[in-house]
């Protein structure tokens, strides 16, 4: 299987929702979202979180969910990615439209009444939930740990228990329930009295010993040859903050990485000059995955050296299309290779 071929509707846990939100969020993956097919467009402008769809695809989907909606009686109304229910919920729409994205238009409606019977069944039982997490013993072989953006926060910092490991994501304290992704409070935390740090590291020991992944390995251009680990796993992009554990992502000056959704994390190892031609073949397609989701982590490409993440920077631009703006060091060592390449030849 190719890599673009896998990019292309994964399902896991039965399209369980990630991202609902209603304090606590059954799984809070960044809202954004709708998409979409037939009838004129919108009266207002298309949201730009909504841009992977066309402007006839997103009246679709939000038609769509709104049927849904208003066959379970829910009062609601969208906006900024988000379903606001009148008793103050917030449901994220992001993930729903990118699973839509990748499916044929006639599957558009079993994904949502899938998607919205899940979350409104977690939210059903989160009292009988959150009363057996009150037991650390009886969860704490469900801890995981998952990767989000980091503009998360800006609606859920104050209900998630994180932690900043890659800069513009955030890694985020959960439970892998077998349905979905249960999201965990501070005041759970509080409950266990258990250090945040205790939790991260068993979290992280569980997706190491539970969570499976696939190792594949992509000609580039010129031999250039890109490697991945994917997967259904809504944990596949959290092995990068398990690196130590894959000797075989790591070149002499460290390793390019790409986080773009939840189910990939790519990797180049640097030995030579190879470098500059793996940058610009992965550069649109971290970009490319991100924006296709699901579970949409990061579009940045970063340089792992020493231990550290370092963002390399860039820009698409319009007319020059991709621009690339790396920190001086990251300059440093491509001018270090392309003079070893020199003496080589």
């Amino acid at each position: 299987m190719g890599l673009m071929d896998f990019l292309r509707g994964r399902k896991s846990k039965g399209d369980t929702p990630d991202e609902g939100h209603a304090p606590p969020p059954p799984d809070g993956e960044p809202p954004v979202a709708d998409a979409p097919q037939d009838k004129p467009a919108p009266t207002q402008a298309q949201p730009q979180w909504a841009d992977l769809l066309t402007p006839k695809q997103y009246v679709r989907f939000v038609e769509l969910v709104e049927t849904d909606l208003r066959r379970r009686n829910v009062t609601y109304r969208i906006e900024d990615g988000l379903i606001r229910t009148s008793d103050g919920g917030e449901l994220g729409l992001l993930n729903l439209a990118q699973q839509c994205f990748g499916a044929p238009g006639d599957d558009w409606p079993k994904i949502i009444e899938g998607h919205f019977d899940s979350l409104f069944r977690s939210l059903a039982e989160r009292e009988a939930i959150e009363a057996e997490m009150k037991s650390f013993e009886k969860v704490s072989g469900l801890l995981a740990a998952r990767l989000w953006p980091e503009d998360t926060l800006d609606s859920l910092g104050k209900v998630l228990v994180y932690r900043r490991d890659i800069p513009g994501t955030v890694t985020v304290l959960v439970l892998d329930l077998p349905d979905r992704v249960q999201t965990i409070s501070p005041d759970m935390v509080a409950a266990w009295g258990r250090a945040e740090e205790e939790l991260f590291t068993l979290a992280l020991d569980n997706v190491r010993c539970n969570m499976s992944y696939d190792p594949q390995e992509f000609d580039l251009d010129e031999g250039i040859k890109l490697r991945a680990l994917l997967g259904n796993s809504f944990y596949v992009a959290s092995r990068a903050l398990l690196l130590e554990d894959h000797p075989e992502l790591a070149g002499s000056h460290g390793t390019l990485i790409g986080l773009p959704h939840r189910h990939a994390l790519l990797a180049f190892p640097i030995d030579d000059i190879g470098v500059l031609q793996a940058v610009q073949r992965m550069l649109p397609m971290v970009s490319g995955m991100f924006r296709e989701g699901p579970g949409s982590v990061s579009p940045r490409l970063y340089w792992y050296h020493g231990g550290q993440f370092t963002d390399l920077p860039y820009r698409i631009d319009p007319d020059k299309g991709i621009v690339f703006s790396p920190p001086d060091e990251f300059v440093e060592l491509l001018n270090q290779l392309a003079g070893e390449s020199e003496q080589a030849s």
